[in-house]
């Protein structure tokens, strides 16, 4: 048998070395591409309603994925960065459009967000409140970016309804033509309510209104209000949610969307002692993350990020 000379002695491992490569870099690409794959699936539209409390800190921020795909964001949280990354966990990569973004009101912790995400998003339509007396730089910021993207905008008011999808709809059912005036918090008791009716389901998001808005609510509303599902106003703070306007919605679960460790108190003590004693469900972003709730028109049930 012949014997290598020297420089071929030398090269066939380097060859080999180079195969070796090859051959990890094609099962890491095939291992990339069964990711992606396994994520495409996991995003497919399954026919199921989807509602997403999002984890962006001391703000709001709802994101839903409609039985047929569409994808709706009501509120953006104080955090863009923290938005971003949150859309990109629960809507589909290869997606970048929304359906509707819902402004309830204009407050830092729930526009700021919705700032970035009309420069990142193809967004088909916006609803939003009339009220507008918040933080004038970020008004001024919202409403440039709504002329750049040239996105049609609606003002809401209560009896307004969206046909999402057949058999989906979200209802206004406030505020009214009327805004209140001279109240705690003006801009809060303003807060775009919306009712998501899903089949037989009901879902209940009050947007930060304060005590004086839930008693307007319950006055136009009478007998009204049922849903299973409520979107605790304002974080869960002392001034929200009244053991009256709680009777009126007699929900089974309830969502706040709140930071941890917050300056303000929230949620208060007699917010979650009221809703434990009318044995509501209670589910909470500082402690349980981003929380997913899942409907098919007849029941919902919750999957939070911790248990």
């Amino acid at each position: 048998m012949r014997e290598l000379p020297p420089a071929e002695r030398r090269a066939a491992p380097v060859r080999l070395r180079w195969t070796e490569r090859a051959w990890v870099a094609g099962l890491a690409a095939w291992a990339v591409g069964l990711a992606l794959l396994g994520a495409a699936l996991a995003q497919r539209p399954d026919g199921l309603l989807h509602l997403w409390a999002l984890d962006v800190g001391q703000g709001d921020a709802l994101l839903i994925q409609t039985p047929q795909g569409g994808g709706l964001l009501i509120d953006g949280g104080p955090d863009p960065a923290a938005l971003e990354r949150e859309l990109g966990r629960h809507r589909p990569f290869w997606d970048r459009g929304l359906n509707l973004l819902v402004l309830t009101h204009p407050h830092a912790d729930h526009i700021t967000g919705l700032i970035d995400v009309l420069a990142h998003y193809q967004v088909a339509s916006v609803l939003e409140t009339p009220f507008q007396d918040g933080d004038r730089d970020l008004e001024d910021a919202w409403h440039g970016r709504l002329t750049l993207a040239a996105v049609p905008v609606t003002m809401a008011q209560a009896g307004q309804v969206v046909q999402v999808e057949p058999g989906l709809a979200l209802r206004v059912l406030y505020p009214p033509s009327h805004l209140l005036q001279g109240t705690h918090s003006d801009i809060n008791n303003a807060s775009v309510v919306l009712r998501l009716e899903y089949g037989t389901i009901r879902m209940l998001l009050t947007g930060d209104i304060e005590t004086e808005a839930g008693r307007a609510l319950l006055d136009a509303e009478p007998g009204g209000l049922s849903a299973q599902v409520l979107k605790v106003p304002h974080h869960g703070s002392a001034t929200g949610l009244s053991p009256e306007l709680l009777a009126a919605i007699h929900p089974a679960v309830a969502l706040i969307s709140v930071g941890a460790k917050n300056p303000y108190g929230h949620p208060a003590a007699n917010t979650l002692r009221l809703l434990h004693d009318a044995g509501v469900t209670t589910y909470r972003t500082d402690l349980q993350g981003t929380i997913e709730l899942l409907s098919d028109g007849r029941q919902v049930w919750a999957r939070p990020e911790q248990p």
